[in-house]
């Protein structure tokens, strides 16, 4: 796909052009899929965030400069709003504060997961608790440092650092029982 075809497309849904926002939505599924995936727990919540999250897009495209960044950055960040915005309303009681008496030791450099497959990866993910879960997904694929995500979540840094140790630790205790696939291409360990 050439850049030009992408600018008109935006430009579609800028005037409420169906076709174009299929095409947009389209184009954008895969990637934005994965990301609403690794928030909810089943395909039908999933697809559910997805949706809402187009519909951000479609109704605040006005608001896209591409001066300021590419499209899909700017997809990828509302879509991203959307999950956090709908796990948080869901469930605010997961959000609760973790006590340090609770907590024990937090290393500093947790021992890492082995490299898997990605759609493994995902997989083991679901498996978290919600809070675990969305502290995993803020810090290591949205990039939110630890004070980030406690504004965001009204929870704690040290609580949030607790969550991300915590999904660590289940996860490299769910594939070391054989629930994991090795990748053979040697990419970076996703989870250190």
């Amino acid at each position: 796909m050439n850049p030009g075809q992408l600018e008109e497309w935006v430009e579609g849904c800028r005037h409420n052009d169906r076709k174009s926002q299929e095409l947009l939505y389209k184009h954008f599924y895969p990637v934005v899929y994965r990301i609403c995936a690794r928030y909810c727990q089943d395909d039908m919540e999933t697809m559910s965030v997805l949706n809402d999250g187009f519909l951000k897009v479609f109704t605040k495209i006005q608001k896209y400069n591409s001066s300021l960044g590419a499209i899909e950055a700017w997809i990828k960040t509302v879509i991203t709003h959307t999950a956090i915005d709908y796990v948080r309303s869901r469930n605010r009681r997961a959000f609760q504060v973790v006590h340090l008496e609770k907590m024990g030791d937090i290393p500093d450099d947790p021992a890492p997961i082995p490299d898997i497959n990605p759609d493994i990866l995902l997989e083991g993910i679901r498996y978290l608790p919600q809070t675990t879960k969305t502290v995993l997904n803020m810090h290591l694929f949205e990039a939110y440092s630890h004070r980030q995500i406690a504004t965001m979540l009204g929870i704690t840094e040290s609580t949030s650092r607790w969550h991300l140790t915590e999904a660590r630790k289940k996860l490299k205790q769910h594939f070391s029982e054989g629930n994991f696939q090795r990748e053979s291409t040697g990419k970076k360990n996703m989870i250190s």
